[in-house]
């Protein structure tokens, strides 16, 4: 975004704004429009959860600007975007609420109902793998400092479990990292991992 173009006024202001002729303007953005054949653009953003999230743009390549209060009537345009994303954003969220609320109901029925703990421990498992959408989830006890022992597990696939029921933790494994923060972690890249 170097020099002056819609995105980065919209970026920075959270406002609409527009450009009347991009070939007087200097910077990547504005020698690309022009060399396009752009003209004039208006553009406004789309505010989700008080967040710029997008902008929408709207180009000419007539000889004459846009039409003056044009970014007015897109903005009224991007507001109504907006609310819509962020009713559907709210849905999607009530909507994973109500799959967690139940998933814990069905685990908490079956610890009422006195079940064995490994098939507890299986039902979270699977409750994890049927709500994150993972395709492994695996349930694991911490038996000293660097050893961990599966207590259940769980395939997309259906498959049987393939994890030895004990093992050495992986430094740079999720486990280590649960076990040594004692918090939630993530890995994207397992390729750090080592046995």
């Amino acid at each position: 975004l170097d020099g002056p173009s819609l995105l980065f006024h919209v970026q920075a202001t959270g406002r609409p704004a527009r450009i009347d002729d991009y070939g007087s303007l200097p910077g990547t953005i504005a020698a690309v429009a022009h060399e396009a054949g752009f003209r004039s653009a208006i553009g406004a953003p789309i505010i989700v959860d008080g967040r710029t999230w997008v902008a929408i743009i709207a180009i000419s390549t007539e000889p004459e600007p846009i039409p003056e209060r044009s970014e007015a009537r897109l903005a009224q345009f991007t507001d109504l975007t907006a609310t819509a994303v962020s009713n559907a954003t709210a849905r999607t969220g009530l909507t994973a609420l109500a799959d967690e609320q139940a998933a814990l109901r069905r685990v908490a029925t079956l610890v009422a109902r006195g079940a064995p703990a490994k098939e507890i421990f299986s039902a979270v498992a699977e409750e994890v793998g049927e709500l994150l959408g993972p395709d492994h989830a695996v349930m694991a006890r911490f038996d000293a400092p660097d050893v961990v022992t599966i207590m259940a597990e769980w395939t997309s696939s259906g498959d049987p479990p393939r994890l030895e029921s004990r093992r050495p933790l992986a430094a740079g494994g999720i486990a280590k990292l649960v076990q040594d923060t004692g918090r939630p972690a993530r890995v994207d890249d397992y390729a750090s991992a080592t046995r």
